[in-house]
C-alpha cells in the first residue's frame, strides 16, 4: 500500500474521483484555491505502483494538458484512459493510452 498525495503541501490533491487497473491508478482532483475558470476545472492524474506494496506511488503526470473539465474517468484494457473533457466548449469523449506529463 502506498499514498499517492500527501495531505497538504504543492502536491497535494483535492480528489473527488479514483479508478484503478492492474497497475495504474487515475486520480481526478480539483486544484486547490483557484479562482473559478478553466484551469481551475477538475483534472485526471496518473499513477503507477513502484513494485514493492511498501513503495511509493510514482506520478505519471496529468492525463491530458487540457485547460477545461476533465471528468468521469474509467480505465479500459491496457491502461488506457478514457474521459469526458469539455475544453472544446462542449463536451466530448477522449481516450489516450499515455500520461500527457507535467502541464507546465
Amino acid at each position: 500500500m502506498a499514498d499517492l498525495s500527501p495531505e497538504t503541501g504543492p502536491y497535494a490533491l483535492n480528489a473527488y474521483d479514483v479508478t484503478v487497473c492492474e497497475d495504474r491508478v487515475t486520480v481526478g482532483s480539483y486544484p486547490a484555491d483557484a479562482p473559478i475558470s478553466n484551469e481551475s476545472a477538475p483534472k485526471l492524474h496518473r499513477f503507477v505502483s513502484a513494485g514493492a506494496p511498501d513503495d511509493p506511488a510514482t506520478r505519471l503526470g496529468r492525463v491530458s494538458c487540457n485547460r477545461g473539465e476533465q471528468s468521469s474517468a474509467a480505465v479500459v484494457a491496457g491502461g488506457q484512459v478514457v474521459w469526458l473533457d469539455s475544453t472544446t466548449g462542449s463536451t466530448d469523449v477522449v481516450t489516450r493510452a499515455r500520461s500527457a506529463g507535467r502541464c507546465d
